[in-house]
């Protein structure tokens, strides 16, 4: 409970300092305002290189759909207007992690590929 306290105090420290900066969310809400669904964006800047010319990058966090409202469309919505975003920003690379087999059908439907090269260290 501990833990949980302290990173719900760090997710508003962070998302007050850097909501529609560096990070964005994409909400669709229902007719009594309820959030049903949400796609979130951490954008950041790397250092460029030949194949990664602006080296603007971008992770898409934070998915999720209301049980009741899965199948519906609704995430194919929001990840067009997530992409639409993120080219008329010019993000050179996209990036996210699935597991959902229905997540990753839509994910592939928009262009995305597996890639097994990510290596992470926490807690350094």
């Amino acid at each position: 409970m501990k833990n949980e306290n302290i990173a719900r105090e760090n997710i508003k420290k962070i998302l007050l300092q850097e909501l529609n900066k560096t990070i964005y969310f994409f909400v669709a809400i229902n007719e009594e305002n309820k959030v049903i669904a949400c796609n979130g964006v951490v954008i950041h800047q790397m250092v460029p290189s030949d194949s990664f010319l602006n080296g603007k990058k971008a992770y898409i966090t934070s998915v999720y759909t209301d049980e009741e409202y899965r199948c519906k469309g609704i995430q194919n919505k929001l990840m067009k207007m997530v992409l639409d975003f993120l080219r008329e920003v010019e993000i050179s690379k996209i990036e996210l992690d699935a597991s959902n087999p229905n997540a990753i059908r839509l994910y592939e439907k928009f262009g995305f590929k597996k890639d097994n090269t990510k290596y992470i260290l926490i807690n350094l």
